[in-house]
């Protein structure tokens, strides 16, 4: 049974001593590859230089939200050199929860990133809080993106998410899913069309349960698993090969190729 991580920050420095020893640990349990996003210039160079040394990672790269302040001209030349080794543009997107840039700055950057993603033919790794109308008017517009996208972390309601799917995306599900008081992302995780389901973990983020609140060893992965397997009625086994099938469809050969799928 092979499971595909979509979303993991293997690049931070939360992982900087040990990945290699978790990525070992992981893969042993069936955890076939690992999508690692960048947020910035450099965790996108650091995600693409992880890939030279696992073969099993497989970097995205772009400017994440919190980081819009960072766009200029120099920034995005420097995403585009990522190019050849990225399987997609991200993390980027919308936080109206933090606020670390302006919302004026966010949409600018996120204007930028889905430019890159237009002009490199790949797909994109939403970030949405709290920034679903904003988002939803800016993907209306922008439609059709060229290869699609996700919405990582889902983290709003099946109501909502139904508008992302109706726009073409997919549905990333992480930890969070396992925590008692979030019915909604439950709901999402229940409902979600299967060719349109992805399953991450956001690590070191949300870990689930029962290991909230420790730094996320990517192998828990498996724990979100089973967890949405018995939300929706199906094996473990079953949801690992439709979610790896459709983390495939999206994500390219390149992730075909790793998992042998």
């Amino acid at each position: 049974m092979i499971t595909v991580d979509t979303h993991i920050h293997l690049n931070d420095e939360a992982y900087q001593e040990d990945w290699h020893d978790l990525v070992k640990e992981a893969k042993a349990a069936g955890i076939g590859a690992f999508i690692v996003p960048g947020t910035d210039v450099p965790t996108s160079q650091r995600a693409v230089n992880l890939s030279l040394e696992e073969t099993s990672i497989i970097p995205a790269v772009g400017l994440h939200p919190h980081e819009a302040d960072q766009l200029s001209e120099k920034a995005l030349e420097d995403i585009r050199k990522l190019f050849p080794q990225a399987v997609a543009i991200g993390e980027i997107g919308l936080d109206y929860h933090y606020n670390f840039a302006s919302h004026e700055q966010q949409l600018l950057c996120l204007k930028s990133n889905l430019a890159l993603a237009r002009e490199a033919d790949l797909p994109v790794i939403l970030h949405i809080r709290e920034a679903d109308t904003d988002m939803l008017s800016l993907l209306a517009q922008e439609a059709p993106l060229p290869r699609g996208g996700v919405v990582h972390c889902c983290s709003s309601n099946w109501e909502t998410a139904q508008k992302y799917l109706q726009l073409g995306f997919y549905i990333g599900i992480t930890g969070m899913v396992t925590f008692p008081k979030l019915k909604s992302i439950a709901e999402i995780a229940a409902k979600c069309p299967q060719d349109r389901l992805l399953i991450e973990t956001d690590g070191p983020y949300l870990a689930p349960i029962p290991h909230r609140g420790q730094r996320l060893r990517p192998v828990w992965i498996k724990d979100t698993l089973a967890y949405i397997a018995g939300l929706r009625g199906q094996t473990c086994e079953v949801v690992a090969e439709f979610t790896t099938k459709n983390a495939c469809n999206l994500f390219g050969n390149r992730l075909s190729k790793v998992v042998d799928y």
